[in-house]
């Protein structure tokens, strides 16, 4: 008969190893992918959104600039399915959006505190068709920032290696929690920006009824 403090260590084995697995590939399920329709065109656009754990439920985030003279879009997990969706926060100061989901998705994520800095993180994107991919980064530095003089906003500077099309990819730390949300790539070198996990939680916070998208 086998001791019970041995069963009980080959128990609690057993089970980190679960946690353990799930922590790897739940960023991965909770990314989604947003196929954007252009305003009186066939034209889609192409974005990230990553599903969160707070709000009243079936939220996820992205970018603003993601809905600039956009009439309708889906949403697309990793699994392939789709998903109605809508949009109830938009800043694009912040260039931070929040959508409804119709159901929840296959995972969320935790956000980060804000207070708690890191620099071992990495990037969740849709580079290719194949789903989502995780891919290695760094924090250079947290700093106060705008683009192109708009949009104070508490954010990070990335080392990664970030392509146009993953902006509202989920910067995560190794705990699998939401540190930032990609929203710009500079251009000749591997840097980028996201928006801060408190900015991403004022957006969250802020999500109230649907906004009608508007074609210019």
């Amino acid at each position: 008969m086998r001791h019970p403090v041995a069963l009980l260590i080959v128990a609690l084995a057993l089970f980190a190893t679960a946690c353990s697995t799930k922590t790897s590939n739940q960023p991965l399920q909770a990314t989604l992918r947003l196929e954007l329709t252009e305003c009186g065109t066939s034209n889609e656009q192409r974005a990230s959104a990553v599903a969160v754990d707070r709000g009243p439920g079936n939220l996820a985030v992205t970018v603003a600039h993601a809905f600039d003279n956009i009439e309708s879009f889906v949403v697309q997990e990793a699994n392939g399915s789709t998903m109605t969706a809508e949009l109830v926060h938009l800043d694009v100061d912040r260039d931070l959006a929040v959508i409804r989901l119709e159901r929840g998705a296959a995972e969320t994520l935790g956000v980060a505190d804000p207070n708690v800095e890191t620099t071992d993180v990495s990037l969740i994107t849709y580079s290719n068709d194949d789903g989502p991919e995780r891919k290695p980064a760094s924090i250079l530095r947290f700093v106060r920032l705008s683009l192109d003089g708009v949009g104070d906003r508490d954010g990070i500077e990335l080392g990664a290696d970030i392509e146009s099309g993953d902006s509202g990819g989920p910067v995560i730390d190794d705990e699998g929690r939401l540190v930032g949300m990609v929203f710009a790539t500079s251009r000749g070198d591997d840097r980028g920006w996201a928006v801060a996990s408190n900015e991403i939680e004022r957006a969250i916070d802020a999500a109230t009824t649907p906004i009608p998208l508007v074609c210019r």
